[in-house]
């Protein structure tokens, strides 16, 4: 297996990555890993030689910049072992990496299967005329799930009237992630309506955007505005499950299905994204979530005021979004790469 395992490092990547490793471990035994986190390519290369010249069948999970880089080595290899290669994709743009580039495109004809995150990226692969793809969603181990299902209406009614409804981010903290829109939801809330609501902002701080990350919070509303630290995957539904709503705001073009989500609906929590084709599959508007146009701030605020405005809709969602994310196991959705394998 190829991939960024980034050493204890967070960040969807690496937790996939790790993630997939370990099922494949418990399912087939041994697997050599070959880790490029921090490696020089000279040492990349002659572990990938190394691991063709051992191993049967071989595992690459990369992003894209990093993937483009060593394809044309491992179709040759592919070509000099016969060893079977297995691509797995990293974000929800691969696809824009081939379009116009045969040479791409014909190295990834020789994969045996090549396994992307949502619906439209299959779609967005056959145009290509590529055929040896198929949607495998992410995944996640999901320790525990919120119990929504003897949640009292009342209770949930009283609570936001005194307390508020209770939002939060959790991904990588940087301006990219639109944790500066989700403080903005939050004031523009306390400056058009009487609604009180409070902002949870979790997860590790991006290098170079710490300076501009506290500032805004120094400039927020501290008693509605926070900055709670970095959560590892395994406390995440733990964490999580004393919100309502999760904010991804996010302005990437090149998401995928952002494991988040997952982590989000197994606590019980709407999602409320931007707009992109590869989260449709994923959040349903007025089932588990809303998906919002990117700029368009004021429907979040009024989203927002409608949950506030309607509890018994709020915990209906809440339901759906656990219901959803079993969805998303790690062992149910690797079940068919498992048969891939075996075959």
């Amino acid at each position: 297996m190829i991939g960024n395992f980034f050493g204890n490092g967070l960040g969807g990547q690496a937790e996939k990555t790790r993630t997939l490793y370990e099922i494949l471990n418990e399912e087939f035994g041994y697997i050599k890993k070959i880790d490029v986190f921090e490696k020089k390519p000279h040492q990349i290369f002659r572990q990938i030689w190394l691991g063709f010249c051992e191993c049967d069948q071989i595992i690459v999970i990369l992003s894209s910049p990093g993937y483009f880089k060593i394809q044309p080595f491992l179709v040759l290899l592919k070509r000099l072992t016969n060893t079977k290669v297995y691509e797995f994709v990293i974000g929800g743009i691969r696809q824009e990496y081939l379009q116009g580039k045969k040479n791409r495109i014909q190295r990834e004809h020789c994969i045996e299967m090549i396994y992307v995150e949502t619906a439209h990226m299959v779609d967005e692969y056959k145009k290509l005329g590529l055929k040896n793809v198929v949607c495998i969603p992410n995944f996640k181990r999901i320790y525990n799930k919120a119990d929504v299902k003897n949640q009292d209406i009342n209770l949930i009614e009283k609570r936001i009237q005194m307390e508020g409804l209770r939002l939060c981010t959790f991904s990588r903290i940087d301006r990219e992630k639109g944790i500066d829109t989700a403080i903005e939801i939050t004031t523009l809330i306390k400056k058009k309506t009487d609604i009180k609501v409070s902002l949870s902002i979790i997860g590790p701080i991006e290098k170079g955007y710490e300076e501009s990350f506290w500032r805004l919070i120094k400039d927020s509303d501290s008693e509605r505005i926070k900055y709670v630290g970095a959560v590892p995957s395994a406390a995440a539904v733990e964490t999580l499950k004393d919100y309502d709503v999760l904010l991804f705001p996010t302005h990437w073009k090149t998401e995928g299905f952002p494991g988040t989500f997952i982590d989000a609906m197994a606590a019980g929590l709407l999602v409320f994204a931007t707009d992109r084709m590869n989260f449709r599959d994923i959040v349903k508007d007025g089932y588990n979530g809303w998906l919002i146009d990117e700029w368009s701030v004021d429907t979040y605020v009024h989203k927002i005021m409608q949950l506030v405005q309607k509890p018994e809709l709020l915990l209906k969602m809440k339901h759906n979004a656990v219901m959803e994310a079993g969805k998303y196991d790690a062992v149910l959705v690797l079940r068919t790469v498992m048969e891939d394998l075996r075959r």
